[in-house]
């Protein structure tokens, strides 16, 4: 009997600490560092949590077999089924469903893999629980031994991850992206950015055609009807507008990619020099990190997890849609912000930037404006027109949806937290000094698609209605744009002058379809350009290149499976073929 206790105290011990070590500590850890480009956070801030969550887990496993001792055996094998069934998923039955940017999971699509999946795990449980049952001595056993093994794979495996990681992120992040001086402006000059997320060009063109009083409060601004994005998604689209140049892959990963463009800006190095004050509101991860370290609100301090239920919430969802049975992942889903704001600086002293609307307009409802005397430049990132759509165009919360009405609601209300802030900027007299953009980072993306995103723009001293152009503008033209309205040498920035543009333009504007995220940040872009005439996608033309995320320039013809299905190059393809293939 004593020998029979024993057997079964350490399977259970073996068994719990498989069990709790595979989803606390390896399913985190795992996930993390092949993504670490996309958490704001290093390993140095986190590393702790998930071991305590071990430790806890372990514990109450262990508690769990001591107070069923009689069916301890069944208990062992069952944790050594679906600790099986968590290794099996994370690295066979997983199946990709996208990106985390705000749609539900397609539960009702997927049914025949969930339901398959849920059969592997119930029977790899049932198949240990029947083997506990029937030969309870020689299945402790196994289960032993095989926990033993898998737990020393495992943290061998962590161990590797670890130790072959990128520098950077071990250490602790070098600047923490606070709220410090939003609200501030210059009576001298200023250049304002508001970006707003996903706002596409056809929900201002649904306002015009409906007759929103909102747009009509936004005089003084020309509309760019005619603007061409050059992404669909906010990395490569914001990493391009703050280093200044197109990003394409043209180093390792996003992140040297970003700050080796950087080295070439010409936009902020000019306004630095002139003793601009720089505030850039947005994640940390698409800010160069030279310029971090001139921005006011970019801080150098020690920062920290500010929110530790939030923060195992968030991470045990995301280990879950993983690890865990694809059943539960319509309960675990998630949209993608969910570690934001969750970072603060220890002496609190300023928050953490949040893209948040509402946040951002409660801000504005509280707070103050204050005058600067150098000039100011701020850009300022909010959510407004990303999906799921939890705001209507009067700024009350709602359910979130997916639906194009809604997209136009929350549009419409993303505009009128901009009119506020104009309505707080013109009571301090700095409005008339200003110039002011309001421009969408991309517009609606799914799958790779082609967007147009929203801009327009207000000169400074600017006094007319609401106007609409017809200009073939890009958004690559901005900081050439910006700084030749400021008097500043703008002779080497990429791109046109958009004030000075006819209907014809001298260089093309060029788009990025990405497809593929690797695991070093970038994705894979197929290139066309956007012919003048309009931004419809009509006038979009594949260029026959693609680049990998490893920085590869290929044919795109020779790789493409529609293209050598049909014999076809991509010029010689009709438009509506080549939008989404």
């Amino acid at each position: 009997m004593k020998n029979n206790s024993k057997a079964e105290n350490g399977a259970l011990i073996l068994c719990s600490a498989a069990a709790s070590f595979t989803f606390c500590v390896y399913a985190p850890y795992h996930i993390y560092f092949p993504n670490a480009e996309e958490f704001t956070f290093t390993f140095y801030d986190f590393w702790w949590i998930p071991l305590l969550c071990f430790a806890a887990v372990f514990a109450a496993l262990i508690l769990t077999g001591m107070l069923f001792a009689g069916h301890r055996a069944v208990w062992c094998g069952f944790l050594f089924g679906i600790t099986a069934a968590m290794l099996l998923q994370g690295s066979v039955l997983y199946q990709d469903q996208g990106t985390f940017n705000g749609l539900a999971y397609n539960w009702r699509d997927n049914l025949s893999h969930i339901a398959a999946d849920a059969a592997v795990w119930l029977l790899l449980a049932g198949i240990c629980v029947f083997c506990a049952l029937r030969w309870k001595k020689q299945a402790l056993k196994v289960f032993a031994a095989g926990s033993a093994v898998l737990l020393a794979f495992l943290v061998l495996t962590s161990g590797i991850l670890i130790s072959s990681s990128k520098k950077e992120y071990l250490q602790k992040g070098e600047c923490f992206v606070s709220d410090k001086d939003i609200l501030t402006a210059s009576q001298e000059e200023n250049v304002i950015i508001f970006v707003l997320d996903m706002f596409d060009s056809s929900y201002m063109d649904n306002m015009l055609a409906t007759g929103s009083s909102t747009v009509d409060e936004f005089r003084d601004f020309t509309y760019y009807r005619n603007n061409s994005g050059c992404y669909g998604a906010t990395n490569y689209a914001l990493g391009s507008l703050l280093s200044g140049r197109l990003m394409l892959n043209q180093e390792a990963s996003y992140r040297e990619t970003l700050n080796a463009n950087y080295e070439t800006n010409i936009f902020f190095p000019a306004l630095l020099e002139n003793n601009w004050s720089v505030g850039i509101y947005t994640e940390g991860k698409f800010i160069p990190k030279k310029l971090a370290e001139r921005t006011c609100n970019c801080l150098q301090e020690q920062a920290a997890i500010k929110d530790i239920p939030a923060f195992l919430t968030a991470l045990y969802r995301l280990a879950a849609c993983t690890y865990a049975p694809d059943a539960i992942r319509p309960f675990v889903w998630l949209s993608g912000n969910e570690f934001d704001g969750l970072y603060r600086l220890k002496e609190e002293r300023y928050q953490g930037y949040s893209i948040s609307n509402s946040r951002f307009y409660e801000k504005l409802n509280t707070e103050e404006f204050s005058l600067l005397e150098q000039p100011c430049f701020r850009m300022i990132h909010l959510y407004g027109a990303h999906y799921p759509y939890i705001m209507d165009e009067a700024l009350n919360p709602v359910p979130p949806s997916y639906s194009d009405a809604n997209a136009v609601k929350a549009a419409e209300g993303s505009l009128k937290i901009v009119l506020n802030y104009l309505e707080k900027l013109k009571e301090t007299g700095c409005y008339d000094r200003s110039i002011i953009v309001i421009m969408g980072d991309h517009g609606y993306s799914v799958d790779g698609g082609l967007t147009n995103p929203l801009l327009m723009i207000k000169s400074a001293g600017e006094k007319k209605g609401f106007s609409v152009s017809n200009v073939p503008a890009s958004q690559a033209d901005l900081q050439k744009t910006l700084l030749t309205a400021m008097n500043m040498p703008a002779e080497e920035a990429p791109g046109e002058d958009i004030f000075a543009l006819g209907q014809t333009r001298m260089s093309e504007r060029m788009y990025y379809q990405m497809f593929d995220a690797a695991a070093n940040g970038q994705s894979r872009l197929v290139e066309y350009t956007v012919e003048p005439e309009g931004n419809e996608r009509k006038y979009y033309q594949l260029t026959d290149r693609e680049i990998l995320p490893d920085g590869e320039v290929r044919q795109h013809s020779a790789f493409c499976a529609f293209c050598r299905e049909n014999g076809l190059a991509p010029l010689d393809l009709p438009n509506d073929m080549s939008v989404m293939h």
